[in-house]
């Protein structure tokens, strides 16, 4: 009767947990998916990174040529690929893309798996649900994380892959069981596909991998011993590591490979005229950051300084630490690693000149260091100061929920962010306005052309104009396969219509590279048809 009544108690409790468990998942997503909804589509804020990544995945179902490959090759696919399945409701929902609620669905989707992961991260480390609550609270509702979870960009998914990564990475470092290892390679190699900081991240997690196996492995210095049991640890260390670093080494080769067989080069998404790189020229006219080109020191100070609202935990962990002469422990060295890998990563970026620092670059750091918590709290479970280091990092939480939200209120420190608080005023806001106009009077044309009007436009610069349009298939983009036949011959291609940016900065692309002239003086074979606030240019064939 006893062991009955056990097996029943477990049962019960396992039952509790899945309760909790499925009902702080739909908290967090439904009040995630409501804010992105609000700010989105009834307020028309929308992120041209969220919005762009939404316009890949709309192109490879809805666009004139449509296929697989229209998703790009310049940003990591995952994403895109992700907000396919909502888009499926365009026809019925325009919405879902012309205001991003396709990845708004997403990261708040994401954005909810983080936060009942860390809930069960510490019900797995024995907390009690109380503690396991307010952890869980204080990350899901932190303001930066909050925010991220809402506005349909990348960050967010990515960061559940870090905070997967980390948490089974401290499993694996008490327990030491494979399956953990299978866990964390296939969150770095969907990492990879996410964001390309995956790289150092992933190189960091490597670096982690022999510390925890020498520290419990330690060979026997017994002479005797000695050579069998380091052929054991080096046999080890090497079967770990393929386990860990084969899904993202695949991704990444299949990335490569896919570059190349259908751009020609296998290193497109980082070199061509529409990676990062091509985009991040536009620095050179920004003194904040021609300051940091060719100078560690100065982009070390900007790295700091956009680090410091994020790095609550890992301080706190730190200072403990210290307290107890632990500080210089191997745990201690892996925590180090993961956290500097990716803003080592921003610095070297910013010394060449290949980042725009942006606020949300640097809030990993408190992605890790709260999957890292309940593994900390963890080592002070038998110790008289248990509850007050639970304390500490319920507190350190809470402090950097006010320090985050601070900063976001900050145009010089979160310039991206703060858009949210004069949204009307911001140029988000105005460019969403604007592509909406313009893609109502391109609707008009087509409709007064009954259907037959044809309009070329580079999809880089015109994507928000594209997923506002009723009628994609009258676009040819820079994704179809006929474009640069069309751009070369408008009128031989049945071009009716060619729709160009004014070209400054990164819109010098496609139309503007073949035409040079004719944003501003128009061309022989072409009259102009509408100014858009002088932004854009809509000029009609003549055939």
């Amino acid at each position: 009767m006893p062991a009955r009544s056990g097996r029943y108690m477990m049962k019960e409790t396992k039952a509790a947990s899945r309760r909790w468990l499925w009902g702080l998942f739909l908290l967090v997503f439904f009040l995630e998916y409501a804010l992105g909804h609000y700010i989105s589509h009834i307020r028309g804020f929308i992120s041209g990174d969220a919005l762009s990544r939404v316009a890949n995945a709309f192109y490879v179902f809805y666009s004139r040529d449509p296929h697989l490959a229209a998703i790009g090759f310049v940003w990591n696919p995952l994403p895109s690929l992700l907000d396919l399945i909502p888009l499926l409701l365009w026809p019925i929902f325009p919405s879902v893309a012309s205001s991003g609620l396709a990845g708004v669905f997403n990261t708040a989707l994401f954005a909810a798996l983080s936060a009942v992961f860390l809930f069960w991260l510490c019900l797995k480390n024995g907390f009690s649900i109380s503690l396991c609550l307010f952890i869980f609270l204080l990350y899901a509702f932190n303001p930066f994380i909050f925010i991220y979870g809402s506005n349909g960009m990348s960050e967010i998914i990515f960061a559940f892959f870090i905070l997967l990564s980390v948490g089974f990475l401290t499993f694996w470092i008490q327990k030491q069981s494979t399956g953990m290892l299978v866990v964390i390679g296939f969150a770095l190699g969907l990492a990879f596909l996410t964001r390309y900081e995956s790289v150092v991240f992933g190189a960091a997690l490597a670096a982690s991998i022999p510390i925890v196996l020498l520290k419990n492995d330690k060979p026997d210095m017994k002479p005797g011993l000695r050579q069998k049991d380091w052929h054991y640890l080096i046999g080890k260390t090497e079967g770990s590591l393929i386990i860990v670093l084969v899904p993202a080494i695949f991704c990444g080769l299949v990335w490569m490979g896919l570059n190349y067989s259908i751009m020609g080069d296998a290193l497109y998404f980082f070199r061509s005229g529409y990676s990062n790189l091509a985009f991040a020229k536009d620095l050179a006219d920004n003194t904040e950051f021609t300051s940091m080109m060719g100078s560690p020191l100065n982009a070390f100070k900007y790295v700091l300084h956009k680090s410091v609202y994020f790095i609550g935990p890992l301080a706190v962990i730190m200072l403990l630490r210290l307290c107890s002469r632990k500080l210089f422990r191997w745990d201690m060295l892996i925590l180090l690693l993961l956290t500097i890998s990716i803003p080592i990563m921003q610095m070297f970026m910013l010394v060449k000149g290949a980042s725009y620092g942006w606020l949300r670059f640097f809030f990993y750091p408190l992605v890790i260091g709260a999957g890292w918590i309940p593994y900390e709290i963890g080592l002070y479970r038998s110790s008289r100061s248990y509850k007050l280091v639970s304390s500490l990092f319920v507190g350190i939480l809470a402090f950097s929920s006010i320090t985050t939200g601070w900063a976001m209120t900050y145009g010089n420190i979160a310039s991206e962010e703060h858009g949210l608080f004069q949204i009307e005023s911001s140029g988000t806001f105005k460019e969403g306005r604007l592509a909406k106009e313009i893609a109502a009077y391109m609707d008009h044309i087509v409709e007064y052309s009954n259907g037959e009007a044809v309009t070329l436009t580079d999809s880089f610069s015109a994507f928000q104009i594209i997923v506002n349009s009723k009628y994609p298939k009258n676009l040819v983009i820079t994704s179809d396969r006929n474009f640069q036949d069309a751009l070369r011959n408008p009128q031989g291609a049945g071009i009716d219509y060619v729709l160009v940016p004014k070209p400054e900065g990164t819109a010098l692309l496609a139309v503007n590279e073949q035409y040079p002239a004719l944003f501003d003086q128009g061309a022989d074979w072409c009259e102009l048809e509408k100014d858009f606030g002088g932004a854009w240019r809509l000029y009609k064939v003549k055939h």
